[in-house]
């Protein structure tokens, strides 16, 4: 599922969204130029249908000059990617997770937040109060 986050970051609202069902990948696309800067999250919750989802921000895509380039958020730490520099191998770059940070990466700015699917877990109707 693609959403697109700046032009309620302009508007200084907050994007809500509600899913049919758990997607297992999410990914936010943020305009070129994008002002304020959209801070991406580690972790989203997120309703849908008949639960509730937990994802986990997994990589970031960032545009540059005729290419892209990336950070892989793993268990293992973050990695960055560029085709353009040692042959495309990925390079760990710490355990770090400063947001501010991870808004642009050598000069690129954020184009893409990929959220993977954590856990998702059905609402218990017996406790809700509806």
């Amino acid at each position: 599922m693609l959403l697109h986050g700046c032009e309620d970051a302009i508007a200084g609202s907050l994007l809500e969204i509600s899913l049919a069902d758990a997607s297992p990948v999410l990914l936010f696309e943020l305009g070129p130029g994008c002002r304020p800067v959209v801070v991406p999250l580690d972790s989203l919750f997120l309703p849908f249908d008949n639960g509730r989802a937990e994802y986990s921000l997994k990589g970031i895509i960032y545009s540059g000059v005729g290419h892209f380039s990336a950070r892989l958020i793993t268990s293992n730490g973050i990695w960055t990617y560029d085709g353009q520099i040692d042959k495309g191998r990925p390079h760990f770059k710490g355990f770090s997770l400063d947001m501010l940070l991870l808004c642009e990466l050598d000069k690129q700015q954020a184009h893409l937040c990929v959220y993977a699917l954590k856990k998702s877990a059905p609402i218990d109707t017996a406790e809700s109060p509806i």
